[in-house]
């Protein structure tokens, strides 16, 4: 009985010792999961770099155009959105999302090539502004100029809530001729356009555009652009031409198989030049040309 009683004492020890064991490492093993719990609640996320998200955004813009991807193209955009769209004569129109993507959707019939280059971001108070040369050819049309993207964290990430052409004009390159930096002036501006009567050249004469800007500081700045083509010594005399409508218009007169003339006006920052001719051989046409490039946000005054 001894013996039988000194075994059992046996086992009940070992069996009180095993439990102490288990107790000793349950408890051992606490204190491991607080910490990794505490290291997990101070760990803190990467860092949103809003610039970087933009400069994607607009790859993944650029790449749903080229290859023709509407779908992808249309879901960078939020319900939010508004659009403006210029034409070549100056008129511009707004579009809502349904509005734009029905606008847009035609571009896709047909294969197109989008770059965009000259990139500047602006991050401001959690949104993003990207503003860069968009260049743009489809069949035998192309063109260029400045596009304005604005961009808001949504859920999912960054969303198109505006987009603006600000000015364009033909050619998928830049042309020869720059448009005179007018950028350093300041506001407000004013704005004259001067006639320049040129010598005739047989049954023609031609009078040449000089476009004068000053600003509030009395800085001038002057560029020449086009002619004006009319009959011999029926040119108009040189002076300043009077705004009208907004702008300044010389349609000019036809002679020989010709007849060209320009309204020249301020759209978003610049200054524009829209050229309008007649042609025996080639017949009507109209082309946009920015002359000058302005101060953001300045207020031009004609005269």
């Amino acid at each position: 009985m001894r013996t039988l009683t000194w075994v059992s004492g046996v086992s009940l020890c070992v069996l009180f010792v095993v439990g102490c064991d288990d107790k000793k490492q349950e408890t051992a093993k606490a204190p491991k999961a607080e910490t990794t719990a505490s290291a997990s609640a101070s760990a803190k996320p990467p860092p949103v770099d809003l610039g970087a998200d933009g400069k994607k955004l607009l790859d993944a813009w650029v790449a749903a155009q080229n290859d023709g991807k509407f779908d992808a193209y249309a879901a960078l955009y939020d319900a939010s959105f508004k659009g403006v769209r210029r034409t070549s004569d100056g008129k511009e129109k707004t579009f809502d999302l349904e509005g734009w993507k029905t606008d847009r959707k035609k571009l896709f019939g047909k294969k197109q090539t989008v770059a965009a280059d000259n990139l500047a971001t602006k991050v401001e108070d959690g949104k993003v502004t990207l503003t860069f040369v968009q260049r743009w050819k489809s069949g035998k049309f192309a063109d260029h100029g400045e596009k304005v993207l604005e961009l808001a964290a949504k859920e999912g990430g960054l969303r198109i809530v505006r987009e603006e052409l600000k000015w364009s004009e033909r050619g998928f390159e830049d042309g020869k001729d720059k448009p005179l930096d007018a950028t350093a002036l300041v506001s407000p501006i004013t704005l004259r356009v001067e006639e320049i009567a040129m010598p005739d050249n047989g049954d023609c004469s031609e009078t040449r555009l000089r476009i004068h800007l000053v600003d509030s500081k009395g800085t001038k700045l002057q560029v020449d652009h086009g002619v004006v083509t009319a009959v011999a010594g029926g040119a108009k005399k040189s002076g300043f031409l009077k705004p009208k409508d907004g702008g300044f218009t010389d349609l000019g007169e036809y002679c020989a198989g010709l007849k060209q003339g320009y309204t020249v006006k301020v759209t978003t920052d610049t200054v524009v030049a829209l050229a309008a001719w007649t042609d025996e051989e080639s017949g009507d046409g109209k082309e946009t040309k920015v002359v000058a490039k302005l101060p953001t946000g300045a207020k031009v005054k004609l005269e």
